[in-house]
Formats: structure tokens, sequence, C-alpha cells
């Protein structure tokens, strides 16, 4: 085991991204695995397809996405430990977090195919974790991203 967790972490060092991309598209899959498997018991029914685009998605999409986020948060300098935890947990949430798992639904309705089917998902997100004050803003930026990726 130890020399596992020795080729992930000079994967790490070596590749970061390649690393961290491989990371999550496994996890991921993983994931998908379990849900089907232990969850929804699909047994020999399990959906490989449903599996597929979730490691594409966690792979290809959110691994470089999340490593970029997060070596921008630790770029960022703060007074003392304890603020860079508040600091940084809180832009996680606040700004990430909605946009996030708006991409998320939105990409699985494109990746399935149903492009016509991200608009109302990514609605669903906005009203669910943006104040009125806010879902201008939210929607005109996730308008502007369906319609670029969605509807070439």
């Amino acid at each position: 085991m130890t020399s596992l967790l020795k080729a992930y972490n000079a994967a790490l060092m070596r590749r970061p991204m390649l690393a961290q991309c491989a990371t999550a598209g496994f996890l991921f899959g993983a994931g998908d695995v379990i849900a089907q498997q232990a969850v929804e018991g699909k047994g020999k029914d399990h959906d490989f397809l449903r599996t597929g685009r979730l490691v594409f998605y966690g792979g290809a999409l959110f691994g470089p996405a999340m490593t970029k986020w997060y070596q921008f948060l630790n770029r960022i300098k703060f007074a003392s430990p304890t603020r860079a935890i508040i600091y940084r947990v809180w832009l996680d949430q606040a700004i990430l977090t909605p946009g996030a798992v708006a991409f998320f639904f939105g990409s699985m309705s494109v990746i399935e195919g149903k492009p016509q089917e991200a608009w109302p998902r990514i609605q669903s997100v906005g009203a669910i974790h943006h104040t009125t004050r806010f879902s201008s803003q939210f929607t005109q930026r996730n308008q502007t991203g369906l319609r670029a990726y969605a509807y070439p």
C-alpha cells in the first residue's frame, strides 16, 4: 500500500493535472458503480454508458477545473491560517459550488445528447442556491455557456 501511495504522490508531483484528472475520473466512475450496485441494486443491468459519461465528466471536465480552482485558492494569501481556512471554504461554497452543480447537470444533459434538458436542470440549481438578487446574473451566465456549447 505504501508503494502505491508513493507512486501516486510522485505522479501528483510530476504531472499534477494529469494525476488529478485521472483521480477525478476514477472517483466519479467508482461513485457511479457504487450508486448503481449498492444503492439502486442494478446488478447485471448496470448502465455502463452512464458510468462512462461520469468517468468522462470527472476526468475531462471536473478534474481540470477543480485542479485550477484549488491552485487559485492556494495562491491567495491570508493573515492567519484560521482566516485562510474560513475564507477558502467560504469562497469554495459561495462562489464555486452553485456554478459547479449547474455545470454538472448541464454537462450531463449535453453528454447524454439531450441539450434541451440542460436549462431546466440549471434553473433548478439556481432557484435553490441563489437569492432573488443574484438570480439574474446566475441565469445570464449559464445561458451564455449553454448557448456557446449546447447549441453551436
